[in-house]
């Protein structure tokens, strides 16, 4: 036996959300602070997903420096990784042999592990206009760390390199742990990035 449930029963039987006058005062400041949560919760864990991201692609340059070093391994070698990876993991646009060469110079470039540094902390486009543009790397972790404290997008840390503002604001460094704002140009990438 079946029962058919009409569009008019099941409206008599579902209740209707308060309309506008009979909703308690501070309604809606309650659901926009509910909001402002979400989004704040969403933006913390996609910036710990893009630190994860950016630590595994030095742990996979450093693992492939070590091997080249060790083995004496050729260029082709790379591209097969590359295929290799590509096939695991079909869904990961990452492992080119073009971003592979990059994870390696990010390893080469920062040779101790980078989950403490202001870099980590940087969308992986951030990282690759880093290690193409900056000569040093005292200039390297100038630019990460501004590019992190201000919140800059890849366009503003491309103008402010072409600027050299590193020559006139000193590369002096600090310790003081780096802070990303949460409305800021480089959580906009991060919540861009694909990966």
């Amino acid at each position: 036996m079946s029962v058919r449930i009409t569009q008019n029963e099941l409206a008599q039987q579902t209740p209707i959300p308060a309309q506008g006058s009979e909703l308690p005062p501070g309604f809606f400041e309650l659901v926009d602070d509910l909001k402002a949560i979400v989004t704040q919760a969403s933006v913390r864990a996609q910036l710990k997903v893009n630190t994860e991201m950016i630590k595994m692609y030095w742990e996979i340059g450093r693992t492939i420096l070590d091997r080249t070093e060790r083995e004496k391994w050729g260029a082709k070698v790379l591209d097969r990784v590359a295929m290799e990876l590509r096939t695991a993991f079909p869904n990961q646009r990452s492992f080119g042999t073009r971003n592979l060469k990059y994870m390696q110079q990010m390893a080469r470039t920062w040779p101790e592990q980078i989950g403490q540094q202001a870099v980590a902390q940087l969308p992986w486009g951030h990282i690759t206009l880093l290690m193409g543009r900056c000569k040093t790397r005292p200039e390297l972790d100038f630019y990460a760390q501004r590019a992190v404290q201000q919140g800059w997008s890849r366009v503003m840390l491309d103008h402010w390199i072409d600027a050299q503002l590193h020559l006139t604001q000193g590369a002096a460094l600090n310790n003081f742990d780096a802070t990303v704002p949460e409305d800021s140009d480089v959580v906009n990438e991060v919540v861009k990035d694909p990966y």
